[in-house]
């Protein structure tokens, strides 16, 4: 059961979803395009994907499984909701959350279908949470960070509201070295998309810079333990291949099974040889509350 007393305020909830928005966040450029733009994507999400969390991303929630039962931990930019479903499924409490109203209803809807328990469901801008202090057992984002217009910001609010000796995760957060080698290849394959497909934007995905190593540590100087994990090298080539030849295609074409294990064993081993070991794609992030 969701005790409001960690709430800062009572805020107006609308068909089960607390809306914890300020007008301030409505008038941000780049906040209020998110909000357009992933409230039209979450019509996209695939229901059997988010029910179904891989082997892979479940390890990066370990630091929450041994958690108690009921222990509250919030997921901001939650999009489609897949790993906040997998510890719903495990006896935590899990505020989901995210800037984009059309993804918080997408991912109630399907949790209800599913009869997923201990869900909440609620609007809210990273950079502005509505906790009181030390209330949360757990923070986590995935893929998200980059899509802040202030994360410095963002983490000061999540080192506010964690409990003393709590995790915080920042998972598949994209490195910058690929934006500096790529950013014209990029700029190139997101023009010719956009002429084709007419999807909505993200001025977040455009802006971006990733985050070097160097910066990590600076952003989670104020916690404890911090480790960052490199997320695959060459697997994510063959993944980012296959996502652009399927923008293009009416049947999209599956991962091979066989492939994506051959490349992430191969992986494995890049991982341990020095200097390419700190160029993965993305940074799993972990820390803990001093």
């Amino acid at each position: 059961m969701f005790n409001e007393s960690v709430l800062k305020k009572k805020f107006p909830i609308v068909d089960g979803i607390y809306n914890c928005l300020d007008d301030a966040t409505y008038t941000d450029r780049i906040k209020k395009v998110e909000i357009a733009t992933y409230s039209e994507r979450a019509d996209a999400f695939d229901e059997e994907k988010m029910l179904n969390l891989s082997v892979e991303h479940k390890e990066c929630l370990a630091p929450f499984m041994d958690l108690p039962q009921g222990s509250l931990i919030l997921e901001v930019g939650g999009g489609d909701g897949r790993f906040a479903f997998y510890l719903l499924q495990h006896g935590l409490t899990v505020i989901e959350s995210d800037i984009a109203p059309g993804s918080v209803q997408k991912v109630k809807s399907v949790a209800e279908k599913h009869h997923i328990p201990n869900g909440v469901f609620a609007i809210i801008d990273a950079e502005h949470l509505p906790f009181n202090d030390q209330t949360l057992d757990g923070i986590f984002m995935v893929a998200s960070l980059h899509h802040l217009a202030n994360p410095d910001q963002a983490i000061a609010e999540f080192n506010r509201c964690l409990k003393k000796g709590r995790h915080l995760l920042i998972l598949r957060e994209p490195a910058s070295w690929q934006y500096k080698l790529f950013k014209p290849l990029f700029w190139l394959i997101r023009t010719i998309v956009r002429k084709k497909n007419k999807n909505p934007v993200s001025l977040a995905d455009d802006e971006t810079w990733g985050f070097t190593v160097k910066q990590y540590q600076q952003l989670f100087s104020h916690f404890d333990h911090l480790t960052l994990n490199p997320v695959s090298y060459l697997y994510k080539y063959y993944y980012n291949v296959l996502l652009l030849m399927n923008k293009f295609r009416r049947e999209p074409i599956k991962e091979n099974g066989t492939i994506k294990r051959i490349l992430q064993d191969i992986d494995v081993w890049i991982g341990k040889v020095p200097i390419i070991k700190n160029y993965p794609w993305d940074w799993d992030v972990c820390c803990r509350k001093k």
